[in-house]
């Protein structure tokens, strides 16, 4: 449009009055700047001014600007009236130059409306009345937004070649360069070649910035076609920056009730509810639906999709019965509006499918996904990653229902499609050797899909070749996950590592008890533990490669800043939001964090291709063997027990025990109800209900204990790598009779083998103790009291009892304790890495949806922190210390990530460089912690474990607590996770050492003295 509507302007120019000139100069500065209200009004008065019965061509021009400006305000009908009053004259004078530019402008306002078929008659109509390349090309591009909005793709495809042929036909396509890029990126987008798209897409904004002001609303489109396409490499947390920079050009152009809006909001929403937030995604399709329903018919595509969008979040919340009505009705007004060949009816129908499926009802989802698979067929091309999609949940319907033959070849048929190199030779046992693939999600579920139809025959060759597709899987995955920078998103990496382990383990164990081979049990185990804390041990391993692999001061300095930055720029703008700032305030701190996470990545892709060795460590550990594990338990110096769980989807149990002498893996097959059984533990514990949690307890104890008890007898203390919610209960209250005075061994826990075995000594000196009790200025504290006891929660009131607490471990410890003003957290941040013991006594505000902002709460003033101290701070900070106990309400509580385990704040510390945590798995009481707190550090300065001395700390509090006190929700809350070695300081090193120094020299003095006395006598 920007040829048809502006080639004249200045010809326009010359004809009109001085006033005039300024006015369409104005004018147009306005619509370049997106402020169409005022260009609007100005177009008008130019119009009005100059009317005529022989309008001149430049005076149309102007009112098909007037036209764009209606449009963009979404006053559609204005625009309507202007265009069938445009024709009219049009017609009657017959400017047949003037043709092409009304019929694209009808075309938009068509498309504006949602009437896409009348749309494509008015951009064909405008082919058909023009011969310049450039004008072609212009509305070839609207063309090919209509295709692709509909998922013809074939049509959409053969536009583009149309677009990339005339384009050879001009000199320049300089005014259409970015939008072509944006077109073809968004093309590639749809088919499921997400990587090619980005790096399209990319070029294309780079030329859009270049003719456009910074912010400018044409802008939006391309970061959330970017966004789109990160959301497809499952990078979900990436994808929602780019649709939040998307979202603020869009709210500070349009105002929050334009329709542009509510497709970002339908964006944000779908993300969320891949992140399985399911709350939150609701929320956003609900005001997707609010802005749509005030703006179009109820017969309108977009409100049927925000219907469909919020139908899928309820089925993400166990709402089925509301996400099936929508789902059907849905359905049935697409079919009537659209046919049944039909992108939109198929997603319908796929929707309706993937429900059935979740409430186990395969047979109906078969027929379901039968009827998506055949209209693929004539929808799609031969390459797609949606078809691909629809045949891998018609194969695991297949399977599921025992059709193996079909499962396989429906299996190999998506692989065809999502490899467009890969041809199926007729072996159900082939598999691409190619890396260029369109989804990994598509490819990573056709292979495991395999195997697992494999897998479920008794056949020791089937079973056998289950194997090679599992190896394929992983293999993919270990290359796909080189391209996530941002540490948030490494979680969807665990997860798929999960979801390899939940497939392959159950294949592996029948083989090993047919084979009776060791190696399948510990190929169980290396895959189990690859599965779990992915995301962490990268970023562990990411900072000790920036310290080990030479890279330069430069790159070094300039990373420190970016991180320092963003760390700031993150605080500002939770401050902000907390503090309800304007939103117009709040967006230039968005765009800037947005330009500094781009920076980061660049900077991170140079180091990578500069410094090979960086990405060695970082992406290069491997997970510890059994053999491994076996060593390092021979070392330990009592009869240790490792004892590792995966816990699937399906309601599936593995065990894996390791001593340094046996390794045993019991699978439990039943549906077991774990997550039920827990939930039902942690309630009885929180509500003194004593009957319900002797009960829950019994039950958790015959699921996760009993069946490897027989190998426990000899035991003196267990490590457990819990999966789950099996993280959110200790192993202490589910023992034998609930008696932690009966306990007949010590309990310690670990992310994972791998952290376990690879924790190595501080590379720094670290010595001495530091504590911490802000205080607070609420002195009310009946909102949080429990049994008569104040809990450390969100609520910020005072704990006199955590002062105490800092008080008594500072003594016992000899350290340096902060209370108060003092206890801020400026102070913390500057001297937190010079101590060996950190203690925190203070309040803590979990956020369950997003760890990144779960917090610690500090005290004081005077500073630029605002004494929050949240989880995304900790990354950048640079902790080795032995120890932080994390003296507050629900330290190791978070979101649940599959792979990762919780999201708590203590995993936070651990990924700041932590070796070990004190953590609390409930809200903790402000009176009996201290006295706990006590007995553990008394015990730690003793020489025990940590392990033994929180053990031995709760038996010493159990002897002195009578009445409620004596309940497990006052003692069995804190569990200590990571190193469980004894604490030693460098001092005591260097007593230690003097004292063998002394005895060395003293030993041969008193061997002289005493020969002398003996050769006396």
């Amino acid at each position: 449009m920007k040829l048809i509507l502006l080639l004249t302007l200045v010809v326009f120019q010359d004809s009109l009055s001085v006033d005039n000139n300024r006015m369409v100069n104005a004018a147009q500065k306005s619509y370049q700047e997106a402020d169409y209200s005022g260009a609007l009004e100005m177009y008008a008065k130019i119009i009005e001014s100059n009317q005529s019965d022989n309008k001149t061509t430049d005076i149309f021009r102007m009112q098909f600007k007037l036209v764009d400006c209606l449009i963009k305000l979404e006053r559609n009908k204005e625009a309507s009236t202007t265009l069938k009053d445009l024709r009219l004259e049009l017609w009657r004078g017959q400017h047949q130059e003037l043709y092409p530019a009304y019929f694209l402008h009808a075309g938009n306002l068509e498309l504006a409306l949602d009437n896409d078929t009348k749309a494509i008659e008015m951009l064909d109509s405008a082919k058909m009345v023009t011969n310049d390349a450039l004008q072609l090309i212009e509305i070839e591009l609207r063309l090919m937004d209509v295709y692709a909005l509909n998922r013809d793709l074939i049509s959409a495809t053969q536009v583009l070649d149309e677009i990339k042929e005339l384009s050879n036909q001009v000199t320049s396509t300089e005014p259409y360069a970015g939008d072509i890029l944006l077109a073809e990126g968004r093309l590639l987008g749809h088919k499921g070649e997400f990587n090619r798209a980005i790096k399209v897409l990319n070029q294309a904004l780079e030329l859009k910035k270049k003719s456009v002001s910074d912010g400018h609303p044409d802008l939006a489109i391309y970061y959330q076609s970017l966004g789109l396409q990160h959301q497809g490499l499952l990078q979900y947390d990436k994808a929602l920056e780019y649709f939040s920079i998307a979202l603020d050009i869009k709210l500070k152009y349009f105002g929050q009730r334009h329709l542009s809006v509510s497709d970002t909001y339908n964006a944000i929403g779908f993300v969320l509810y891949k992140k399985a937030l399911a709350i939150e995604s609701l929320e956003f399709h609900r005001k997707a639906l609010s802005i749509r329903k005030e703006k179009l018919q109820a017969s309108n595509y977009r409100i049927k999709q925000s219907k469909e969008m919020l139908g899928i979040s309820y089925a993400k919340a166990d709402s089925f019965a509301k996400a099936e009505k929508l789902f059907l009705e849905v359905y049935e007004t697409r079919v009537k509006d659209l046919g049944e060949n039909n992108h939109y009816v198929s997603y319908s129908l796929y929707n309706l499918g993937a429900l059935a499926e979740e409430v186990l009802q395969y047979e109906k989802a078969l027929v379901y996904f039968k009827r998506v698979v055949e209209m693929g067929n004539k929808i799609y091309g031969e390459n797609n990653a949606d078809q691909a999609d629809n045949l891998n949940r018609l194969a695991r319907m297949y399977w599921y229902l025992g059709y193996d033959i079909e499962a396989k070849k429906t299996y190999q048929r998506a692989l065809e499609h999502n490899f467009p190199e890969y041809k199926f030779d007729g072996h159900y046992a082939s598999m691409p050797d190619s890396d260029y693939y369109l989804t990994f999600r598509e490819c990573n579920r056709s292979l495991l899909g395999l195997a697992g139809v494999y897998g479920n025959s008794n056949n020791i060759d089937s079973l056998r070749l289950a194997v090679p597709f599992i190896k394929k899987a992983e293999e993919y995955l270990n290359k796909h996950k080189l391209r996530f920078y941002n540490n948030t998103d490494l979680t969807s990496i665990s997860q798929s590592y999960k979801f390899i382990a939940e497939n392959a383990n159950v294949i592996l164990y029948k083989l090993a008890q047919r084979e009776n081979k060791k190696e399948y049990l510990e190929e169980i185990f290396r895959l189990s533990e690859q599965a779990r804390g992915s995301a962490l041990n990268t970023q562990i391993n990411e900072q000790k490669a920036r310290a080990n692999t030479g890279i330069s001061v430069e790159m070094t300095n300039k990373d420190e800043q970016i991180r320092a930055k963003k760390d700031s720029l993150n605080s500002l703008l939770v401050s902000m939001m907390r503090d309800d700032e304007d939103l117009a305030n709040i967006q230039p701190v968005k765009k800037e964090l947005f330009e500094l996470n781009r920076q980061q990545e660049k900077l991170i892709l140079e180091i990578e291709e500069k410094y090979p060795k960086y990405s060695e460590l970082k992406y290069g550990q491997r997970p510890v063997s059994v053999s491994n594990v076996k060593s390092y338990l021979k070392e330990q110096e009592d009869n240790v027990a490792l004892m590792q769980y995966l816990y699937t989807d399906r309601e599936q149990l593995m065990i894996m025990l390791i001593t340094k002498d046996i390794y045993e893996v019991v699978f439990i097959d039943d549906s077991l109800g774990l997550n039920s059984h827990v939930e039902r533990c942690r309630k009885s514990i929180e509500t003194f209900d004593k009957e319900s949690f002797e009960k829950s307890a019994d039950l958790l104890n015959s699921i996760l204990i009993a069946p490897v008890k027989n190998y426990l007898d000899s035991v003196d203390r267990m490590v457990i790598i819990p999966d789950g919610v099996i993280s959110l209960i200790p192993f202490d209250v589910i023992c034998d009779n609930n008696n932690i005075e009966m306990l007949p061994y010590v309990i310690s826990y670990d992310l994972s083998a791998t952290l376990l075995l690879s924790r190595k000594p501080s590379s720094k000196r670290l010595d001495g103790f530091l504590a911490y009790a802000p205080v607070f200025d609420d002195q009310d504290q009946s909102s949080i009291e429990l049994g008569g006891l104040v809990l450390r929660s969100d609520a910020l009131v005072n704990l006199p009892g955590a002062i105490d607490e800092v008080k008594m471990t500072g003594e016992i410890m000899n350290g340096t304790i902060r209370i108060g003003d003092e206890a801020s957290e400026f102070n913390f941040k500057n001297e937190a890495s010079g101590y060996s013991i950190i203690h925190l006594a203070t309040h803590s505000i979990i956020d369950q949806s997003s760890d990144q902002y779960s917090k610690l709460i500090f005290s004081g003033s005077g500073t630029d922190e605002d004494n929050y101290l949240h989880a995304f701070e900790l990354a950048n900070m640079d902790m080795e210390a032995n120890l932080v106990t994390l003296s507050a309400c629900n330290t190791g509580v978070g979101k649940l990530e599959d792979g990762e385990g919780i999201m708590s704040m203590a995993r936070s510390f651990r990924s700041a460089g932590v070796h070990s945590v004190a953590m609390s798995l409930w809200p903790a009481s402000d009176k009996s912690t201290p006295e706990l707190m006590k007995y553990f550090y008394q015990n730690l300065k003793a020489g025990q474990r940590k392990s033994v001395a929180l053990n031995n700390a709760r038996k010493q509090y159990l002897t002195t607590a009578t009445g409620k006190a004596r309940h497990p929700f006052y003692w069995a809350g804190f569990v200590v996770i990571g190193d469980d070695s004894p604490i030693t300081s460098e001092n005591s090193n260097i007593a230690m050492i003097l004292s063998i120094l002394f005895l060395l020299t003293a030993v041969p003095i008193v061997l002289v003295i005493k020969n002398k006395y003996l050769s006396i006598d």
